[in-house]
């Protein structure tokens, strides 16, 4: 930089050198310098918009996601991105209606559908929109978000087959989807009666998220009905370690 100091691409490098070194500070003012010298790099507004939401800065996450529908109007990806970013500040009608602009630019966008029938169905309790825009989104592309939340509708009408087909299949997508682990280890130990399946999936789930405690309760109650008092006792106890006030949130 010193030799290069006009150079976007550098300040934007050494921000991700940064990030890994948790400088987040750091890495922000290396992400206005890159986009002060190349104002209108998408990529950039994407890189700081993610950092801004690390340092709890939605409203400059969002600010970013403008920025770059500005440049250009039709970017499924920043409406997502922007979707996403009101989804968290409880902004639902905003969410669902840039999650509509995506579909509109993008009509083939998978992930749009799977978001926007998130929404219908955790939020406005519309289980018919949400199974339509979940079924479109899997036509499109297979993928493991869609997958998981229409299993959610089909065990909410007891139609169990395929509510684990859809589980099965997200999990076969993405084998780290800890959402369908968690569900169909619930499904498994709660209707189904397969504990040793409930118990494979609950420790997979603990692999991939080893500070939820929640995993840990679900776990034990598991392996205490498999007669495993010990690991149950142990998961129990590490759920506690975690959060005292585990068993409060079940």
């Amino acid at each position: 930089i010193k030799l290069q100091p006009e150079d976007p691409a550098l300040y934007a490098l050494r921000a991700s050198f940064k990030i890994g070194k948790k400088d987040f500070q750091g890495a922000l003012k290396d992400y206005d310098k890159s986009i002060q010298l190349t104002p209108k790099n998408i990529s950039l507004y994407f890189s700081r918009a993610d950092l801004k939401v690390m340092l709890q800065d939605t409203d400059g996450a969002i600010e970013d996601m403008n920025k770059v529908l500005e440049i250009n109007p039709n970017s499924a990806k920043a409406y997502i991105y922007r979707a996403d970013f009101k989804f968290s500040k409880n902004d639902f009608k905003g969410a669902e209606a840039d999650y509509t602009k995506a579909i509109g630019v993008e009509p083939n966008n998978e992930l749009a559908y799977a978001y926007r029938g998130i929404v219908k169905l955790t939020i406005y309790k519309d289980s018919i929109g949400a199974l339509k825009d979940f079924d479109k989104s899997i036509q499109i592309k297979p993928n493991e978000v869609a997958h998981t939340f229409r299993a959610q509708i089909y065990m909410a009408k007891k139609d169990y087959d395929n509510g684990i087909k859809d589980l099965d299949n997200a999990i076969i997508i993405n084998p780290n989807y800890v959402d369908a682990r968690v569900l169909r280890g619930a499904i498994r130990f709660g209707i189904l009666h397969k504990l040793e399946g409930a118990l494979e999936d609950y420790s997979k789930a603990i692999d991939l998220q080893p500070n939820n405690a929640l995993y840990y309760t679900y776990r034990g109650d598991v392996r205490a009905e498999l007669g495993d008092e010990e690991g149950s006792q142990a998961d129990y106890t590490k759920a506690e370690s975690l959060d005292p006030n585990v068993w409060s949130l079940r």
